[in-house]
């Protein structure tokens, strides 16, 4: 009989099965082809190309930039990142949440430096010299996965509705007002009840006035959520990985429901709102914006 089964993860292997082959793996010297429209590569080492990381919760990867090449602002799902740079010079920086003002940590790496991505945080990496650069990153998972913002949101598969993709990402003054004025969010986590503390439970209630108010595209880089709607109808969904094809699962349904949340990322805010800004040349480059659009968009969430 033939069971059709998934395994979230890997199978593990007989300890008394295993080889050298199961824990080695060679490529990591050989430069990766930048020549895309980002101007940049990586060759993975996780549990896909070394099986005996199964288990084990460690992974890396090897990241060749071109000149002004980059890595887009994404996340790991899974994973905190230390990066070090061993040639070239790279911007790079994470945002913080949106509890704590979308605060823009960033440094310039030169050889031979270091830099801490915490898990779930929007960060970014960008070659700002004239010459190529080269960083090694180690990752606490196995497979950490990785979200790139642009096209999870812009790319998903089927495609995220476009009025609630202007309205979420503020394209037109007068969306920008109707989001300030006219959502809100009542949180309940362990800044208001203190007994929460240590429990990991959050709720938060949602008011959105008005038809197509969105609750733009975020991220709860601590928790998954679930959703019960009160009262009428929403357009909800979730975009997969990069490694999932930026899948997009929707439903138009009502549903009952209670959320739970914590330190929300909401995208736009993130990434166009940062304070201080991230590089808008960067942006425009990893949005395919041009840069005085990314310059507005800037000007309206980093107001907000």
């Amino acid at each position: 009989m033939t069971l059709n089964l998934f395994v979230n993860g890997k199978f593990c292997k007989d300890p008394k099965l295993a080889r050298a082959d199961d824990f080695f793996f060679s490529g990591l010297d050989k430069p990766g082809n930048t020549a895309n429209r980002l101007g940049v590569d990586e060759t993975d080492a996780n549990v896909e190309q070394i099986p005996g990381l199964n288990t084990l919760g460690i992974s890396a990867f090897r990241i060749d930039y071109a000149p002004y090449g980059q890595r887009p602002p994404h996340i790991h799902p899974r994973a905190s990142e230390i990066l070090l740079v061993l040639e070239g010079t790279l911007h790079v920086g994470f945002v913080t949440s949106d509890q704590l003002n979308n605060k823009l940590i960033a440094k310039v790496l030169n050889k031979g430096d270091a830099f801490v991505f915490p898990k779930g945080l929007i960060h970014f990496q960008f070659n700002v010299g004239k010459t190529n650069a080269v960083a090694y990153s180690a990752l606490n998972s196995q497979f950490p996965g990785e979200i790139t913002i642009a096209d999870a949101v812009f790319g998903a598969n089927p495609p995220i509705n476009p009025d609630f993709l202007a309205k979420a990402f503020q394209l037109d003054p007068k969306t920008v007002k109707d989001l300030q004025h006219n959502s809100t969010v009542t949180t309940a986590n362990v800044e208001q009840i203190p007994g929460h503390n240590t429990t990991r439970h959050i709720y938060s209630s949602y008011r959105l006035r008005g038809k197509q108010r969105p609750n733009p595209h975020h991220s709860h880089h601590c928790a998954p959520e679930i959703l019960v709607i009160l009262e009428g109808t929403l357009y909800v969904g979730f975009v997969t990985s990069n490694q999932l094809k930026n899948t997009l699962h929707q439903s138009p349904e009502q549903r009952r429901c209670v959320c739970v949340s914590k330190w929300a990322h909401s995208f736009p805010n993130v990434v166009f709102g940062s304070d201080p800004p991230i590089d808008p040349y960067a942006l425009a480059r990893a949005f395919q914006l041009d840069p005085y659009v990314v310059k507005a968009l800037q000007a309206k969430f980093g107001a907000n």
